[in-house]
């Protein structure tokens, strides 16, 4: 599967990297939102990625909700699963899932079979 990770922490893109690799996914880091935005305009017709890992804690002028809503907003017609690895507040955590009702959040720490169940349940829900 190809699966694009927005996460600007260079250790937890590594290790997170590390676990995907290992499982037999393909891994396309992003470190800002305008990056993984701008992989997807380049996209003809379909999402280069399958899923979507997103940090929501992250630098620059977009946090990865903004960029959630810009995906939905920009692509109407197509759906992006996506996965929140946040250690964001309460608070951000309880906008994601009112925004957002389907998509799984995993906080952080998480162990790497919490990841793995994660996009497996993501990847077989309909």
């Amino acid at each position: 599967m190809k699966i694009a990770l927005l996460e600007d922490n260079p250790i937890n893109s590594e290790y997170i990297q590390t676990i995907l690799r290992m499982e037999g996914h393909q891994v396309f880091p992003h470190r800002i939102g305008d990056s993984l935005l701008n992989a997807l305009q380049t996209a003809d017709y379909s999402f280069p990625y399958d899923i979507a890992l997103i940090d929501l804690l992250l630098p620059g002028t977009l946090s990865g909700l903004d960029v959630m809503h810009r995906i939905q907003q920009d692509y109407p017609a197509q759906h992006l699963p996506c996965i929140v690895l946040s250690a964001a507040s309460q608070k951000e955590l309880n906008r994601v899932q009112a925004d957002f009702p389907q998509t799984p959040i995993i906080g952080k720490p998480f162990k790497r079979q919490q990841l793995i169940e994660a996009i497996n349940m993501l990847v077989a829900t309909p």
